[in-house]
């Protein structure tokens, strides 16, 4: 229930923003195959600048997932699905641009659950469904004459009763 009003509070103004901008004014789109990000081992994430141009606020959703026990110890088997949503920043340069951000991450938890013991360790990744949080600050580079966008950050991630994991990927992506 917590993420489902969670999702609600971040997709209303999003589609109010979308919604408010003229025709011909529409935001700036990239799709970006993530690796390492706050959505997981893997993601694939959605970019758009409510601005009308490349630089400005903007948003970015996305869905992720990793194996369970990859990086951190797990007695369950399957995969962390998480969907990842939040803000960035892009500063206004033609080839390389700094982002900076932030959001958080809803995590769902598809495996085989067995008993693991009062003596367990949970990893970040593990075996946990709370919601974490990420801060994110990068560059992004655009090839000349190409639609291609690669994407270097550093992410830093909370989660509840966990200590900080510094965090960090690499993306690449296109414009359109």
């Amino acid at each position: 229930m917590k993420s489902f009003i969670l999702i609600i509070i971040f997709i209303t103004p999003v589609h109010h923003i979308l919604h408010s901008q003229p025709k011909n004014r529409r935001e700036f789109r990239q799709v970006h195959i993530e690796v390492a990000g706050p959505g997981s081992l893997c993601s694939i994430n959605y970019d758009f600048r409510t601005t009308g141009r490349r630089s400005g606020f903007g948003f970015k959703a996305g869905i992720g997932g990793t194996p369970l026990g990859v990086l951190g110890k797990s007695c369950n088997q399957g995969g962390l699905l998480t969907i990842p949503f939040g803000f960035n920043v892009l500063s206004k340069g033609k080839y390389a641009q700094f982002e900076w951000g932030g959001g958080a991450v809803l995590p769902f938890v598809g495996a085989t659950k067995v008993y693991c013991g009062d003596n367990f360790k949970y990893g970040f990744f593990s075996d946990a469904t709370d919601i974490y949080y990420y801060i994110m600050a990068g560059t992004r580079l655009y090839a000349k004459e190409s639609r291609i966008v690669y994407r270097f950050f550093i992410s830093p991630l909370f989660q509840k009763d966990f200590p900080v994991k510094f965090w960090g990927g690499t993306s690449i992506g296109m414009k359109f």
